[in-house]
């Protein structure tokens, strides 16, 4: 399949996910998206920064929640900093890290303003963390699918591959021979960029080892269970390595030449796609 029809495909998967609201910010751009690696979790919401520092509802909403520090000066702030959470019918949002004096109206119609972007809370630098959720806050749900089109004429970099063994990351090049004792994880390092100088997550992240899937995730819903978050069924931890790289968690190497095959696409359909191969001498158990 080629990369045009690959795109296409992404598209009609996502095209049912109806746009539904407008744009809480003014011309924004997007410093990070939904479903990146935070280390120990998943980002679930997308962060934008604009010339205008107004948030606007992105559709009428009742007020379900405020913080503010203006409001609340003895108590501690928490890491969302000043925050807004409206009610929309069948789905909720919420606003991080605004400056303080948020608007407390009992309904917000759509395009009033909630507040201002701010850098409260656990935040490094002015900017709005949005983010939408349904089934009673069980299921974060990445906003693109929600909001109107977003510029992004960049397909994903696959930067290099990579296992971690004895907590040091060794490089794996294409067409290099290694000596393996264990089947480590194969990391995967993944850029994107929309405009230029960001890097942002994925959408979509498909690989195969030798023939067999590997991995085939969608970034489209966060799943909240027992205080944990999912994409479908796999946790934090078998998707992304500590420092972010895309993992192969489960791969099984043989020996010979073992081929890779990824396919990665950001949430407007840009495709990229990389085959790697490599030689291994197993030597398990030693």
């Amino acid at each position: 399949m080629n990369k045009k029809a690959i795109k296409c495909l992404f598209i009609l998967m996502i095209a049912p996910l109806m746009v539904s609201f407008s744009w809480p910010q003014k011309s924004p751009r997007i410093t990070s998206t939904f479903g990146e690696s935070r280390g120990d979790h998943f980002h679930d919401g997308i962060d934008t920064i604009s010339n205008d520092t107004r948030i606007y509802a992105p559709q009428e909403g009742k007020l379900l929640y405020y913080w503010d520090q203006s409001i609340y000066p003895l108590d501690n702030e928490p890491g969302a900093g000043n925050y807004s959470i409206l009610k929309h019918d069948d789905k909720v949002t919420m606003y991080l890290h605004l400056q303080s004096g948020v608007n407390t109206f009992d309904l917000f119609a759509e395009g009033d303003v909630l507040g201002r972007m701010g850098n409260t809370g656990h935040s490094y630098g002015n900017h709005l963390h949005f983010s939408v959720f349904k089934d009673g806050g069980a299921v974060s749900v990445n906003p693109l699918s929600l909001l109107s089109h977003y510029e992004d004429l960049k397909a994903p970099e696959i930067i290099g591959f990579f296992m971690r063994i004895n907590d040091k990351y060794i490089s794996i090049r294409d067409n290099s021979d290694i000596r393996l004792t264990n089947h480590h994880p194969l990391l995967v390092r993944i850029v994107d960029s929309a405009m230029g100088g960001e890097r942002l997550g994925v959408a979509k992240f498909t690989a195969w080892a030798n023939g067999i899937k590997a991995a085939d995730h969608v970034f489209n819903e966060v799943i909240l269970r027992d205080g944990r978050g999912y994409i479908g069924d796999y946790a934090f931890e078998d998707i992304f390595d500590e420092i972010g790289y895309y993992k192969l968690a489960n791969i099984k190497y043989k020996e010979g030449l073992n081929e890779i095959k990824i396919i990665v696409a950001d949430f407007n359909g840009n495709t990229t796609e990389k085959l790697f191969s490599f030689n291994v001498r197993l030597d398990l158990g030693r």
